[in-house]
């Protein structure tokens, strides 16, 4: 008799006795058969009634299920990118397993067909047979069992669309995308790597000193960028540029406006001078200029200072004067009368009032009676302001000192400056050149972090690697150097420029193609070849 027979307790009233509540019945004391308890093998035990452990009849709990569908997520992704790859890789072997395909469906006696037709079959029922074999292929392989769906999702709406059920088939087509877990994921590492590209240039920005918007620029791998931190650029060569470009925009402005103003010649219509007559009486009256009898003007009384009665007296000829001449009352004339009188300048207040309120009545008679000339004025006017305020935000005055217009221009990407970063790309429209890129590669041409922080990391860095005698701590500081930053990130840039000019052209095919269809292709070739 072998151990197991021999040690195994079988008189009904110790294994009553066992069986019992804890502490009912009685104590086991005798010697005899404590030593054949001792002796033998433990009793089997329950298994807990938890969601998460196998139930007596073999099935899984819906917890232990989850859980062991999500462990196979990792290994289920893998294989679906392998099958999913196959015809990018391998496109002329996948074309003849497809070829094959379809000869099988002509000719489904020849053996090479039915060898192909049952390999399929049989790879179907091993996934999709029953009820059982499909929830193990959701456990075991659930990114491909996403896939599959989304595929007959996507091929029945096709096919439901050609059936005349439009909506239904769309519902279907938006089900199978949404079904498709590798699009769908690439959505959500796309939006993370957006906010973490956006969160890692903010802080290269913080430690070199730079800005995160100039880290950004640096990315972009322009040769612009390069050659301003290598100092193949100067600030004052970016500057210029600058100011060539301001003046590009003025000149396109000027070209539009005259090609314009030359359409509203054509029309032939004249603009009644009235109105601006009457203006230049009420502004006499309001600053108390008197009118002799031989027209001359009197400023004994007037509120305008001795310095201003040249210029109003300048500013009445003239405009009594206009229309004298042919042309004077057309709108091209008339627009010249508001153009002379915009560019006049007196150093009295009171003169400046007279002239600008003329000129707006000159304008706003203009606009009343060639309603076309407002439509034209109003862009006009937008890029006057424009250029104004390029010229404010960045110092980009003739008389301003160049080392501060290029402090403001660098500037405008360090900080977060927007109105200044629009007028700068307003400039890079106008002139068609990278000045953003050369502004930030004339702030990262430094060696040393230009801010506190960058400071501070480098002063960690140093003594840590004093203290422990660990050289490799230094590597630290190239973090905070902005040259070191912007070289990587430059190379960086410029590398994947050059990768998307080769893989450029086809990736509009690549995208076209749902995932779960190159899925599909994928395994049928692996079937094919395993047939």
């Amino acid at each position: 008799m072998d151990n197991g027979t021999q040690n195994r307790v079988t008189d009904p009233e110790i294994l009553r006795q066992l069986n019992a509540p804890s502490g009912a019945g009685k104590k086991v004391t005798d010697p005899g058969i404590l030593q054949q308890l001792e002796a033998a093998p433990p009793t089997p035990t329950r298994a807990p009634s938890d969601a998460t452990a196998t139930t007596q009849t073999g099935q899984q709990g819906p917890l232990g299920y989850i859980g062991e569908t999500l462990s196979n997520v990792p290994k289920s992704t893998l294989g679906a990118f392998k099958n999913i790859t196959v015809p990018l890789t391998d496109p002329i072997g996948t074309v003849r397993s497809l070829a094959q395909m379809m000869q099988a469906g002509q000719n489904p006696t020849m053996p090479e067909s039915q060898a192909l037709m049952q390999a399929l079959g049989k790879a179907g029922i091993d996934r999709y047979g029953s009820l059982d074999k499909i929830g193990e292929t959701v456990k075991g392989d659930p990114v491909g069992f996403l896939l599959d769906l989304s595929f007959v999702l996507g091929g029945a709406g096709g096919a439901v669309k050609l059936g005349g059920l439009s909506k239904a088939g769309k519902a279907l087509e938006t089900a199978g995308a949404v079904t498709d877990p590798i699009r769908m994921a690439a959505k959500g590492i796309g939006a993370v790597g957006r906010t973490a590209g956006k969160v890692g240039s903010e802080l290269l920005g913080v430690a070199t000193g730079k800005g995160g918007q100039t880290i950004r620029e640096a990315a972009q791998g322009s040769e612009g960028f390069r050659e301003a931190m290598r100092g193949h650029t100067t600030g004052e060569e970016i500057l210029t540029t600058a100011q060539k470009a301001l003046g590009q925009m003025r000149s396109e402005r000027s070209a539009e406006y005259t090609q314009k103003l030359a359409a509203l010649a054509r029309s032939g219509a004249q603009i009644d001078k009235t109105p601006i007559m009457a203006k230049v009486d009420d502004l006499l009256t309001k600053f108390n200029i008197k009118t002799g009898t031989g027209g001359e003007l009197d400023f004994s009384r007037s509120t305008l200072n001795s310095a201003a009665h040249k210029d109003v007296k300048e500013i009445v000829e003239l405009v009594q004067d206009w229309g004298s001449q042919a042309d004077d009352l057309t709108p091209v004339g008339m627009d010249m009368l508001k153009k002379r009188l915009d560019d006049f300048y007196t150093e009295s207040n009171n003169g400046r009032v007279f002239v600008t309120d003329l000129k707006n009545t000159v304008k706003n008679q203009i606009r009343s009676s060639v309603p076309e000339y407002d439509e034209m004025l109003k862009p006009y006017e937008q890029s006057m302001r424009l250029e104004k305020d390029i010229r404010s935000s960045l110092s980009l005055k003739g008389t301003v000192n160049p080392e501060t217009a290029i402090r403001k221009l660098t500037t405008a990407l360090r900080t977060n400056n927007d109105f200044r970063r629009s007028m700068i790309a307003k400039l890079e429209e106008a002139g068609g050149k990278d000045i953003q890129a050369q502004i930030a590669g004339l702030e990262m041409r430094g060696t040393l972090p230009a801010g506190n922080v960058g400071r501070i990391m480098d002063f960690a860095a140093l003594y840590r690697a004093i203290q422990t005698a660990d050289p490799t701590l230094l590597f630290l500081m190239t973090f905070t150097s902005p040259r070191v930053v912007g070289e990587f990130l430059s190379a960086l840039g410029s590398t994947t420029k050059a990768i998307g000019k080769v893989t450029g052209p086809a990736m509009p095919f690549v995208k076209a193609i749902p995932d779960a269809t190159l899925y599909q292709l994928g395994k049928f070739k692996q079937t094919d070849e395993q047939k």
